[in-house]
């Protein structure tokens, strides 16, 4: 079996609270696919720092892109069409538009977008809006880190509720220590 995880996200310099969650899930993933599962890590430049740190059944993919933008919905989107994973992974609320297989599992974080337009400019916006359409045609399974962020995807949008899971979102016991009286 053959696993496909974006991880451009993940593989930001300085990561948002969604590069965070892609970094960390990633990480975690490392530890508990079997090695007899090969596992493919696609990002649109060399991995950094921990993350480049693979197991031996895992590996990079470095597909170039000259732009800054677009990256995962034509580059990425290539590979996947004319080189898929049985399986493929999108922890960071992305969907490449074409070649995803099947079988592809996507983190929906949220739909603050709709909720608080303002605080998202129109462009941005407007692609969260098509992003999370795509994501609902295509996915055959949705991850939420909440039954909050569960109900938001069905309440503006048509989906099945089998084909969303919440997985609750964990913490970095580097950080989060339980400090003993």
């Amino acid at each position: 079996m053959l696993i496909g995880i974006e991880a451009a996200h993940a593989n930001k310099p300085n990561r948002t609270g969604v590069e965070n969650y892609c970094w960390h899930i990633i990480q975690e993933l490392k530890k508990t696919i079997p090695s007899e599962v090969k596992v493919i890590l696609y990002s649109n430049t060399s991995l950094r720092g921990e993350l480049g740190v693979l197991p031996p059944n895992w590996e990079a993919k470095i597909l170039r892109w000259p732009l800054k933008k677009l990256w995962s919905q034509f580059r990425l989107s290539f590979e996947l069409l004319f080189h898929p994973p049985d399986i493929f992974f999108a922890p960071g609320q992305l969907l490449p538009f074409w070649g995803a297989p099947r079988k592809t599992v996507v983190t929906v974080h949220d739909s603050a977008f709709l909720v608080f337009p303002k605080a998202f400019n129109f462009l941005g916006r407007q692609y969260l809006k098509m992003m999370n359409r795509h994501i609902v045609k295509k996915a055959s399974l949705i991850l939420t880190p909440s039954e909050f962020s569960k109900r938001e995807m069905l309440k503006y949008y048509i989906v099945d509720s089998s084909r969303i899971k919440v997985t609750s979102l964990g913490y970095d016991a580097e950080i989060f220590k339980v400090i003993s009286d």
